[in-house]
């Protein structure tokens, strides 16, 4: 659930476990008058890939801290 809530949210899981950890959400707009559990589902897949990007770039740069 955890992983499932981080991704809609655009934050890494830890963000829901280390309150002393700031959060650092992904930004983008989104308008849409409703919102689907199929939108909601492809926000999270979104959200995943950039996450994962992220973290890749990160990594590359030598700049991930292990956790």
């Amino acid at each position: 659930m955890l992983d499932k809530l981080a991704a809609l949210y655009g934050v890494q899981v830890s963000a829901f476990e280390d309150a002393k950890q700031p959060a650092k959400p992904l930004n983008f707009a989104l308008r849409a008058s409703k919102i689907s559990e199929e939108n909601l589902e492809a926000i999270s897949a979104i959200n995943k890939i950039a996450l994962n990007c992220n973290f890749m770039t990160q990594l590359l740069e030598g700049n991930h801290a292990n956790g």
